[in-house]
């Protein structure tokens, strides 16, 4: 075997198979921890390597090579792609179309049919509010966020497949306490955006907290933390949110249209009577 490029630290979904390029082993992985926050992690290892010694002494062919990822379902990928990669990533054949409900022992399901989901909490008294550290966090919206992801473990899902993602400390708490009420929730794992860094989950839940009269988002609007959230996803993202409310912001509306327009849209109301 001949010398090795690239070398990153491999996670589950995220290695591509090697390649050949005359006497070389080109093996592109995720980029290192060194690079998990940094400024560069939102490019992307594709858009780096254009810039590199080895794009010169390779080629567009070892860029072409990175552009095509292992772990999404297209239509989560493709918003992504769109948005931060010039329409540049695709998803490969393995996975471009894989379901929730094609896992072992998950069944068929209201829940586990849509790939893209969109919870919208307008209109659904869920205002944020602040906690005693001044963190935000929204117990109506973390109430929906559980109830969803109850409905996917009563279908099959494993709890441990399933994670939430929130950007706010104060939400955190606010989920962890009431997953802690069902036995049945205990694997499921919820933590903010950086703490996802690098991992992935089966199912997604993005509990987005910010619901107000002014329409603020605040960091809500960070295009690599939101791409990162999005993007932990294998075979459902959904999306937990105050529509009204985010669309105030040009980047976040763009994320919503797209899950309307790509996925299943239903009103928080729906979970507050189940």
């Amino acid at each position: 075997m001949g010398k090795t490029l690239l070398e990153f630290q491999p996670n589950k979904g995220d290695v591509l198979p090697s390649h050949k390029f005359g006497t070389h082993d080109v093996v592109a992985l995720k980029p290192n921890k060194a690079d998990a926050g940094s400024a560069s992690l939102g490019q992307g290892v594709v858009y780096r390597l254009k810039d590199s010694s080895i794009t010169e002494a390779y080629g567009e062919e070892i860029t072409s090579m990175l552009t095509v990822q292992y772990r999404m379902h297209e239509h989560i990928m493709s918003w992504s792609s769109k948005e931060l990669y010039n329409n540049k990533i695709k998803a490969h054949s393995s996975v471009a179309g894989h379901m929730l409900y094609d896992l072992e022992e998950v069944t068929r399901s209201s829940s586990t049919e849509p790939t893209i989901v969109l919870i919208d909490t307008t209109g659904c008294d869920m205002e944020e509010v602040k906690d005693e550290e001044e963190s935000t966090m929204n117990e109506g919206e973390a109430a929906v966020s559980i109830a969803h992801a109850k409905l996917l473990v009563e279908s099959g899902v494993n709890a441990s497949d399933i994670g939430i993602i929130t950007p706010y400390a104060a939400q955190v708490t606010c989920l962890k306490m009431m997953r802690n009420k069902d036995a049945k929730l205990k694997d499921l794992e919820i933590s903010t955006v950086d703490g996802f860094q690098g991992r992935e989950k089966e199912a997604i839940i993005i509990s987005m907290v910010r619901s107000n009269s002014k329409k603020e988002v605040g960091f809500l609007s960070d295009h690599r933390r939101m791409n990162v959230a999005v993007t932990r996803a294998r075979r459902q993202c959904c999306l937990v949110c105050d529509v009204e409310t985010v669309s105030s912001d040009r980047f976040l509306k763009r994320l919503v249209e797209y899950f309307e327009e790509n996925g299943e849209y239903l009103s928080a109301s729906e979970y507050q009577s189940s």
